[in-house]
């Protein structure tokens, strides 16, 4: 008998407590193994997502209303609360019985004890709905900024306690999804066109070719086009960071950390029809996808070679990139907002390992670079450690490096003083960070 939704969030919950995997491949796993249907797939990850967004409003009502200590609870039990009492607080639109009944059924065979305690503590925050919204409002910082104590604490020393609580709040909300263009299929206007005959609500983004649709929650291949490369998916600040190649010369590129290829797609589109291309990645998963993305963007010729840098530098010495982009692996302090796992799964030690990872990308893209090419490298991340100090600490040990300030008009807005591309996490932006560097004569 396959789990319903409820059922499946306890799940993915209990198994983001025990694992730190990301939520979507945990999903991805519980949905081959019990499939859904669309409309209750889209709920399960609604109630995830809103509980990850906002469980320390959700904990400190559930400390009010049970008997018990949360820490003291039995991880399972912990997670039905949260599940059920998200459902509760903050999605108005299941009524409150179907959230205890379905959240308490969703336990399955349990003691009656259990479903018991569970449903006694949500039938509780239901019968008080006054009292719960007047504990999640009195909420003092940085509880209130549904984040861990170690990364409000960051962002407050970063931004300043008004600006990392603008950021928090950005990041505890659904952002929009968000489009590119595929400037060789389609234009802004043929696109926009489709858009509203289709009665699709769409934004302008603030990259050239983005496209925001705030208000669409359906499967990415109903969206019109899909089939045909008219778009790829990529949020609007990640889309600025191929804007620091400009103007774009002629010549062979290197995108070193292709991932799923948005980045690579991006570059097809942006350079001359002339340049060579080459990506490469070494993950079998991930490859399989680049391959498969870049064909249905229709790119040029593109060379993909499963390979991670260090090992194509090693078999490919002697060649040289007139331009290398360095997406390197980071916290993804950036994107909590579309992966809210994130903020849960990700520990403060673990900033100083990406950055030993980062430079050491870097140091390997130093001897694949042409004499007056542009080396780019970007994070998702907010944490200066991964971006401001790599950019110092690359530049003491290579002094014939310097950074290159990008003149692109899209960029200019989010160019800070040092030259640096900074994205902050937006209502049209994701958190992003970049700098070129060019390598010089």
């Amino acid at each position: 008998m396959h789990k319903s939704s409820r059922a499946i969030a306890i799940t993915a919950l209990l198994n983001l407590y025990k694992t730190r995997e990301p939520l979507d491949a945990i999903l991805t796993e519980l949905f081959r193994v019990n499939p859904l249907a669309d409309n209750d797939r889209q709920l399960t990850r609604a109630i995830l997502a809103t509980c990850l967004r906002r469980r320390q409003e959700i904990d400190a009502v559930l400390r009010h209303f049970s008997s018990r200590p949360l820490a003291k609870l039995d991880a399972l039990v912990l997670a039905a609360l949260r599940i059920g009492a998200c459902q509760l607080l903050c999605l108005d639109k299941i009524p409150p019985s179907a959230a205890v009944n379905e959240t308490v059924t969703g336990l399955g065979r349990q003691p009656k004890w259990v479903k018991g305690f569970v449903n006694g503590i949500l039938r509780a925050v239901s019968r008080q709905p006054a009292k719960a919204e007047a504990i999640m409002s009195e909420l003092a910082w940085p509880e209130n900024s549904n984040h861990p104590d170690w990364l409000a604490s960051l962002l407050n020393k970063q931004y300043g306690r008004s600006k990392a609580a603008e950021i928090c709040a950005n990041q505890n909300k659904q952002p929009a999804l968000c489009l590119r263009l595929n400037s060789r299929l389609t234009s802004l206007a043929a696109y926009t066109e489709i858009l509203e005959q289709a009665a699709i609500l769409w934004q302008q983004g603030p990259a050239p070719l983005a496209i925001l649709l705030p208000e669409y929650h359906g499967s990415i291949k109903n969206l019109p086009g899909y089939a045909e490369g008219h778009f790829h998916i990529q949020d609007a600040g990640a889309q600025l960071i191929g804007e620091l190649f400009a103007p774009y010369p002629n010549g062979t590129y290197l995108d070193a950390c292709a991932g799923l290829g948005g980045k690579t797609i991006l570059l097809d589109q942006l350079l001359p029809t002339t340049a060579t291309i080459t990506a490469i990645d070494p993950h079998q998963g991930r490859y399989a996808l680049l391959t498969q993305n870049l064909k249905r963007s229709c790119c040029r010729q593109i060379n993909t070679v499963p390979l991670d840098l260090d090992q194509y530098a090693k078999e490919h010495n002697g060649s040289l990139f007139q331009g290398i982009l360095i997406d390197a692996p980071c916290s993804g302090l950036g994107i909590i907002g579309r992966h809210p796992d994130i903020r849960w799964n990700r520990q403060a030690h673990e900033l100083a390992k990406f950055q030993q990872t980062q430079l050491k990308l870097l140091n390997q893209a130093v001897d694949l670079l042409a004499p007056g090419g542009t080396l780019v490298y970007a994070t998702c991340s907010l944490a200066e450690q991964e971006n401001q100090d790599v950019v110092r600490l690359f530049l003491e040990q290579h002094l014939h490096f310097a950074i290159s300030r990008p003149e692109a008009k899209a960029v200019i807005p989010y160019l800070s003083t040092e030259g640096y591309l900074v994205c902050l996490p937006s209502p049209s932006t994701d958190g992003f960070f970049a700098c070129a560097f060019i390598k010089q004569k």
